[in-house]
């Protein structure tokens, strides 16, 4: 083969390549403003169709946006259900040290030690530990959506629920 009608074919084949090229180009660039045109248009037809607050498009827009808020407000909410429990544990942890501190000191300084039936402030602590327990296993319930109750037994039940007594 001649080296000069190689050459002309690797030409021919670079111009049709480079025309394909600059059609696809023009008809993506064309069905692109079809897009927006379309877009525009249906906006339009919405806004005029549909007062601010009902427009579809807005209402789909706040959807999205408080799919992503309560998201956000899921994962704070475990945060801080995490950090009270941990909270809770150091305190119980703490109280338990201090009482066995009172305690030891008492028998030292020859004092009678009250059982714990006696011992009316250990016994409230105990009760304000145990509300804590029933309080924070509710709200796991309810942030872990393993336990689905009515709207009506669940304020029941909240409203029951104290954190520090009546």
């Amino acid at each position: 083969m001649n080296k000069g009608l190689v050459s002309m074919d690797v030409e021919e084949e670079k111009k049709r390549a480079e025309n394909a090229v600059n059609t696809l180009e023009s008809l993506f660039l064309k069905a692109s403003a079809g897009l927006e045109f379309i877009g525009l248009t249906l906006a339009s037809q919405m806004n005029s169709a549909y007062p601010k607050q009902r427009s579809p498009y807005i209402i789909l827009d706040r959807i999205k946006k408080l799919e992503a808020e309560l998201t956000e407000v899921s994962n704070k909410s475990q945060q801080v259900v995490k950090a009270e429990q941990d909270l809770i544990i150091s305190a119980k942890k703490a109280l338990v040290q201090n009482r066995s501190l009172v305690r030891r000191m008492q028998v030292r300084a020859g004092l009678s030690v009250p059982s714990d039936s006696e011992d009316a402030v250990y016994e409230e602590v105990k009760e304000e530990l145990k509300k804590w327990n029933q309080n924070s296993q509710l709200r796991n319930a309810i942030m872990s959506g393993s336990h689905v109750m009515a709207t009506d037994q669940l304020n029941a039940t909240l409203s029951k629920a104290t954190l520090f007594g009546p």
